[in-house]
């Protein structure tokens, strides 16, 4: 399996009007013994942050990266206010994003998001984990204020995705294979949904399969 990497995303705000409901699997929330982190201890020298605006006009969400977040830049980086800042009662930091059809969203998404992506090489977003490799995702989050959603039926739901890793499909493969897009499919996703955390996993249908064969997002081989 050694075609699709992987995408460590945490902190994530992606609001979500998907009408897709799929079956959650029951997780266990273990309250670590650790003290609770201190925003002035937190090393962004590997994390990069996209924002839900396009103020550049340049046709995607603008991104902020490592080298502008680290060692405190981010309290004085004034396109980040309001987006990304400290918890002025806490330790921790705060990301909003709100739901805007005309909002900037990702090639791949139609959702917008305040998102804090660990990046393996900070210099190139475009290098990533892969499936051999693996890697551990780490966060400590709360959910402290969400709007109500007025949608009906299956949209009725308030929900945004707090943490996930996602699959992405090399360039040379896209190319290779003269695909669309570098789209694969979240191999994880945390989802808050009215109260509740929801953990959303996909695994190989037939486990022997390998290269070519999985790139590919079709409930037979992801499910």
């Amino acid at each position: 399996m050694k075609n699709i990497a992987l995408l460590l995303l945490a902190m994530i705000l992606i609001t979500s009007c998907d009408s897709e409901e799929e079956s959650p699997e029951r997780i266990e929330i273990v309250v670590p013994n650790e003290p609770d982190p201190v925003a002035s201890n937190f090393d962004f020298s590997d994390w990069k942050v996209t924002l839900p605006v396009d103020v550049n006009s340049d046709g995607s969400p603008d991104e902020y990266a490592p080298s502008q977040l680290d060692n405190g830049g981010y309290r004085t980086l004034s396109a980040l206010d309001g987006y990304m800042y400290d918890d002025p009662v806490g330790e921790g930091i705060i990301f909003y994003t709100q739901f805007d059809p005309n909002g900037a969203t990702t090639a791949n998404s139609s959702y917008p998001r305040t998102e804090l992506r660990e990046l393996i090489n900070p210099s190139n977003s475009r290098d990533n984990w892969s499936l051999q490799d693996g890697g551990v995702l780490k966060v400590r989050m709360q959910a402290l204020d969400v709007s109500d959603n007025t949608g009906t039926g299956s949209l009725n739901k308030d929900r945004f995705i707090m943490a996930q890793i996602h699959g992405i499909i090399t360039p040379s493969d896209v190319a290779r294979l003269n695909l669309s897009s570098d789209s694969a499919p979240p191999l994880l996703k945390m989802q808050w949904r009215d109260g509740d955390l929801y953990a959303y996993k996909k695994t190989l249908e037939n486990e022997s399969m390998s290269g070519d064969a999985i790139i590919n997002k079709d409930d037979a081989v992801w499910g």
